[in-house]
């Protein structure tokens, strides 16, 4: 009877510890973990769904409303309605500083390119598509006057080292501003305007989001989104301040 009863413990050890062994192996979590992650979970990073080019920039001031001005970039395919961000931009335009003195720079080592992140259009609003971008305005003018340097540091300005397209550096005023927009249809009004003539071609990147949660026909939004012209109210302006150049 004792030799059957330490068989018994000695088999159900052993299947307990043929268990623990099991669990060990199949183990995520813990210290002993050696079976590793089954599933993980990876950040995709965005990929290019749609490219344009820059044509410029304008701001849609409204006659009955003027604190209510936007800000609107604006492509060949499509233009893009700055909301998040655009106060700072308006009040670099009216700072009272010569706005043809301003640049906007871009990355050299990303072959000057503005490049705008999508959102993930909602499910309230699918057809409504979303981005974010940063530029960098820099004031280009060498020694401002006390005047200038007060309006300035008015608008947050400062001192920073610009990399111009020759490969020069410049010790120059600069303000970077974080931009969330949409992406809107052209309308008349946005397609007559002659724009400034750039020395060469400025892409206008879009990137989808890095970790898309659910599938989007990029392509057949961008189509519905051009043929949905954008309704102005307001007269459209040139802004003739944002002329391009590289950046570090």
């Amino acid at each position: 009877m004792r030799i059957k009863t330490l068989l018994l413990t000695g088999l159900l050890s052993s299947a307990l510890l043929i268990q623990g062994c099991t669990a060990m192996l199949w183990s995520t979590e813990g210290p002993l973990r050696f079976g590793g992650d089954l599933t993980r979970e990876e950040s995709k990073p965005g990929r290019v769904v749609k490219q344009d080019q820059l044509r410029g920039f304008v701001q849609v001031q409204s006659p009955d409303n003027p604190a209510a001005t936007q800000l609107m970039v604006v492509g060949k395919d499509h233009a893009y309605l700055m909301q998040q961000g655009q106060d700072q931009a308006k009040a670099l335009i009216d700072s009272g500083l010569d706005v043809s003195q301003w640049r906007v720079s871009l990355n050299k080592n990303n072959d000057f390119k503005l490049n705008f992140y999508l959102q993930e259009p909602k499910k309230d609003a699918p057809q409504q598509l979303n981005f974010n971008t940063q530029m960098v305005f820099y004031f280009n003018q060498a020694n401002p006057t006390s005047q200038q340097l007060i309006a300035l540091d008015k608008i947050g300005a400062k001192l920073s080292d610009i990399e111009v397209e020759n490969g020069l550096t410049i010790h120059v005023y600069s303000m970077v501003v974080d931009f969330n927009g949409q992406v809107v249809g052209l309308n008349k009004q946005l397609r007559a305007i002659k724009y400034q003539q750039f020395s060469r071609d400025y892409p206008i990147v879009m990137y989808s989001p890095n970790k898309s949660v659910t599938h989007v026909n990029y392509g057949t939004l961008f189509k519905q989104i051009a043929l949905t012209p954008f309704t102005l109210i307001g007269d459209v302006v040139l802004v003739p301040l944002l002329f391009i150049s590289g950046v570090l």
